[in-house]
């Protein structure tokens, strides 16, 4: 049940609310200094409300005081009948808004106060009688705005005591091919661009677990009517263990937003999301944004080179020694893969490439010895039949580490690593590689494994994906010679499928596997993600997530070892969305110099997405990122476009990490408060 219907059935009686703890919250305001808690105590009687303060907004001490509201005739409101509370302070004292419901009706009460304690009801109205939020300290031509609705959003404005005047009409409705398919008003905020109305869209996914999320929705200082822009992606989003969540405000202290919701298994939680959030305004903020470069592809198929004839692309990028050296995948008639060498001192326009394959299949996970079937569009792996493919190189001291998939010609693929001398490797000595070794169970699927070009702490770090997501793991050494050592210790998804109309989930880390049926048939990302076994196996891994509803939503990959910033570390990665997982995307994220795990800025929307006839040549909507170099402070991105092609996009890397920075943090504090 998603959280709006959910919170509908609450206030129609049809589900009884028990939040955990003493007081139950119901609305939150800033106060001067303080920040203030509308909250109903278990104990009192059914008219009586408390405020609790607060420093922080973490931590709330309830006042001596008891809180009333008188309604007309001098009786006293029951306020176990009210929720969805909404204060704001004017020029002449307090203004409130709740909703009170007596079985199946409904109707918006309106009070007024000079003392935040004794307040007085004014005349209900019923046609505004949904969740809703008054916009603080702001009139428009003297009457107070508020903004209500749970499935489409409306505006109504105070022309007399208790009564508004809305005319029906919906400013924003809930979009089904987005993440805000029904949404209500959370709060709003003023900005130097109008204010926001920051809206939940949460929904409740199973039921021990919600999706909490918020939209916002900028208006117009002049025409709060008019909307000037709404976001197509969450501003936030996570999955949560709730059995159910609430909301109660939002409210802005210093450079924080805070976002509070009810639970019912951990009580009132306080999500701080960075201030700069509100500052996105679709009319004056451009995206993060790259420039795919004229000569594009840089490489292409040479029909004259049987090893290279199909496919020259996913291009490793490494900067040595004044030139920018590539090892791509190269596809053959014969439909296997090897990697390619090329070399470029701009790092557009090659200066050599090999004549023969650079690093080619040795071991049997990579399809050596087998009779190749030969290229093929029907082939899943980019046309291609086995081999090595999708190569990812960095320097880690003396030494070029090469990481990449190795495909034995059906699945599972696999995770490989070899390594050579700087020198060798500067040489073209490619019979100096070392002696492959897989770094992933021989029955586990793996992919877009890279490697940090430092150790932190003495420790190896590395990247690689288990669907959907990015893992990150800290490894003593990279000898994986023996079986004993594998990256991706707790077990992983190897396989899904449908039986009995229910998802099939195939965890395992070889060679134990465990099979777990769940609940959830019409989606299998999110029946993985849900299952208790899987939270189970994954609770102690460092993962990088893909992010419901956003354009990231299905599967991530980093495109290669991130590079480092004076910001943190960057790293470009790929990604694709469950609205269409044909077609492959472009992101970037900024990773926390000493804990590469945790993410501290990422792209709200990509920084490319297919376009140009090369990324739809022979495979459409195929742009794949595998290498990325600075060079004179431009950041370029290497990638692979329609399976086909090595091509290019640059910024200047400065202008880059600005617009990356101003998306905002990812990472956010979210913390059960202490209330009482």
């Amino acid at each position: 049940m998603g959280i709006v219907r959910w919170f509908t059935a609450l206030i129609q009686g049809k589900k009884k609310y028990r939040p955990e703890g003493e007081y139950e919250p119901l609305g939150i305001l800033r106060h001067r200094t303080k920040v203030v808690l509308i909250a109903r105590h278990r104990s009192d009687d059914h008219h009586t409300l408390r405020f609790l303060g607060s420093d922080d907004g973490l931590t709330f001490v309830p006042s001596k005081k008891r809180i009333t509201i008188s309604l007309p005739g001098k009786k006293l409101e029951n306020v176990r009948e009210c929720e969805n509370f909404s204060v704001s302070e004017t020029s002449t004292g307090f203004f409130m808004t709740y909703v009170r419901r007596s079985g199946d009706a409904r109707e918006r009460v309106t009070a007024v106060s000079d003392n935040l304690t004794d307040w007085h009801a004014e005349n209900p109205d019923t046609t505004t009688a949904l969740p809703g939020t008054v916009v603080p300290g702001y009139l428009y031509h003297n009457h107070h705005v508020l903004f209500f609705g749970e499935r489409d959003m409306h505006i109504a404005f105070l022309y007399a005591k208790g009564v508004w005047h809305t005319s029906g009409h919906a400013l924003a409705r809930g979009r089904s091919n987005r993440f805000d398919t029904s949404f209500k008003p959370l709060g709003a905020v003023q900005t130097e661009h109008g204010f926001f109305v920051i809206y939940d869209a949460s929904r409740q996914t199973s039921p021990s677990e919600s999706l909490l999320q918020v939209g916002a929705v900028l208006f117009d200082t002049n025409d709060p009517s008019r909307v000037i822009w709404r976001s197509d992606e969450p501003l936030w989003s996570t999955s949560v263990e709730t059995g159910g969540a609430k909301p109660v405000g939002v409210l802005i202290t210093g450079e924080r937003i805070f976002l509070y919701w009810n639970t019912q298994t951990s009580g009132l939680i306080a999500v701080a999301v960075p201030n700069v959030f509100i500052n996105i305004t679709g009319a004056v903020r451009e995206p993060v944004k790259v420039e795919r470069h004229d000569n594009n592809p840089i490489l292409s198929p040479r029909e004259d080179h049987a090893w290279e004839a199909m496919g020259t692309l996913n291009p490793a990028a490494l900067r040595l020694d004044g030139k920018t050296h590539f090892m791509y995948r190269a596809v053959g008639y014969n439909g296997s893969s090897s990697f390619g060498y090329a070399s470029a001192s701009d790092g557009i326009h090659i200066d050599e490439r090999g004549e023969r394959p650079a690093y080619a299949a040795r071991a049997w996970f990579e399809g050596a010895g087998k009779n190749p079937t030969g290229f093929s569009e029907n082939n899943p792996s980019g046309g291609g039949w086995g081999g090595c493919e999708d190569p990812k190189i960095v320097r880690i001291g003396d030494r070029v580490y090469l990481t990449y998939v190795a495909m034995p010609g059906s699945w599972p693929t696999h995770t490989a690593i070899s390594s050579i001398s700087v020198d060798d490797f500067l040489n073209k000595r490619w019979d100096k590689w070392s002696e492959p070794a897989l770094m992933s169970p021989p029955e586990v699927d793996s992919k877009s494994a890279c490697l940090l070009p430092e150790t932190i702490n003495g420790q190896y770090v590395v990247f690689h994906r288990s669907w959907p997501d990015i893992i990150v793991e800290y490894l003593p050494d990279l000898n994986f010679e023996s079986d004993k050592r594998w990256i991706n210790p707790t077990p992983s998804i190897a396989d899904w499928r449908f039986k009995n109309g229910k998802c099939v989930i195939h965890h395992g880390t070889y060679p134990h596997f465990v099979f777990e049926e769940t609940d959830y048939p019409d989606d299998h990302g999110y029946a993985i993600q849900f299952s208790e076994r899987w939270k189970e196996l994954v609770k102690h891994q460092k993962r990088i997530t893909v992010r419901h509803n956003h354009w990231d939503s299905h599967k991530i990959s980093l495109a290669a070892s991130p590079v480092k910033t004076k910001d943190g570390w960057l790293a470009i990665y790929g990604a694709v969305d469950k609205k269409d997982i044909s077609r492959y995307k472009v992101g970037a994220m900024l990773l926390d110099l000493e804990h590469p795990e945790n993410v501290l800025h990422r792209t709200n929307t990509p920084i490319m997405i297919p376009a140009e006839w090369y990324e739809h040549d022979w495979k459409p909507n195929i742009i794949y990122p595998s290498g990325v170099v600075i060079v004179d402070k431009t950041l370029f991105i290497y990638y692979g476009g329609g399976d086909k092609y090595v091509c290019v996009a640059t910024a200047p890397l400065n202008r880059f990490l600005h617009e990356l920075k101003r998306e905002g943090k990812i990472t956010t504090e979210m913390r059960r408060v202490v209330v009482g």
